[in-house]
């Protein structure tokens, strides 16, 4: 079945995403809807990085790491039920009776295969609340439920999708956080100072760059002299050949002005704002 799943991100920009779902139950009298999810979905690479290219989560541990975990639960659940239907024949200790007439051909050997997916049953994940690599510090942890429908199909339930996408957007995304990640239906996540914190520990810098999964990437200040002073802004749309220079002569991106494509483009607009904001940092401690 496919359902259309909206999702705001950032400054309140909103996507409406075709998604294929499936309403299943998580256990006895209790459903869930479940989100198909693969590295390479257009609706996941848009959400999470703002592009379209299928290498752009090519890099990602996280499907790895719920692959692992979820094929780890399976096999000790079916171990487990293994051992619990092994039964000892009475006479099983009499060794006369694993003697076999001579005439009497070898039993056939029977395969046995251990499937890593207990197909179609819901499993409970731990997993961390928060990207490990820019969160260092953060050991909170998040109950993810996946629905495994075949032996290399990721299904997700739907409450956590925004997790995902958040996960995925500091693990993948450009310059790290792209904004609140949401359904359209859940809940603002208001810890705002984990944000800024982040931006001044991991990038030393006192402001956090954000864009907001449509045109313009902003950098608010959260430290130093400047912070609550009006934010640094900067659209693609109004991105021009001068500003372009001043970047790539810092960056080299190999490609003129008019050949860039919308993610060049955009990585371009997140340098001349990040260039922007360290030229407003010199101009305060020069005489």
């Amino acid at each position: 079945m496919e359902e259309v799943l909206t999702i705001r991100g950032g400054f309140g920009s909103s996507y409406a995403f075709p998604v294929e779902s499936r309403t299943m139950m998580s256990k006895p009298g209790d459903q869930e809807v479940f989100v198909h999810i693969a590295k390479n979905m257009e609706w996941l690479l848009q959400a999470s990085t703002g592009r379209h290219e299928r290498a752009q989560l090519k890099r990602s541990t996280l499907f790895h790491d719920l692959n692992n975990k979820l094929n780890a639960r399976c096999a000790a659940s079916q171990a487990a039920v293994a051992a619990d239907a092994v039964e000892v024949a009475p006479d099983a200790a009499d060794p006369m009776n694993r003697l076999r007439s001579i005439d009497e051909p070898a039993p056939k050997k029977r395969k046995t295969k251990l499937f890593k997916r207990c197909k179609n049953v819901a499993c409970l994940l731990e997993m961390p609340a928060k990207e490990p690599n820019k969160y260092p510090d953060c050991t909170a942890t998040v109950d993810v439920m996946l629905m495994p429908m075949s032996t290399n199909a990721l299904w997700i339930r739907k409450a956590d999708v925004p997790w995902l996408i958040k996960y995925l957007a500091d693990e993948c995304g450009p310059r790290g956080s792209q904004g609140v990640a949401m359904l359209d239906d859940g809940a603002e996540d208001s810890d705002a100072t984990v944000v800024a914190d982040a931006a001044v520990a991991v990038h030393g810098r006192p402001y956090h760059l954000e864009w907001d999964f449509d045109d313009t990437v902003t950098a608010t200040w959260v430290d130093g002299p400047l912070k609550g002073t009006l934010p640094v802004e900067s659209s693609i749309k109004e991105f021009t050949f001068p500003k372009w220079t001043i970047v790539d002569a810092i960056h080299t991106y190999g490609v003129t002005f008019d050949a860039a494509n919308p993610g060049q483009l955009r990585q371009a607009v997140y340098d001349f704002v990040a260039h922007h904001c360290e030229s407003m940092c010199r101009d305060l401690v020069s005489p």
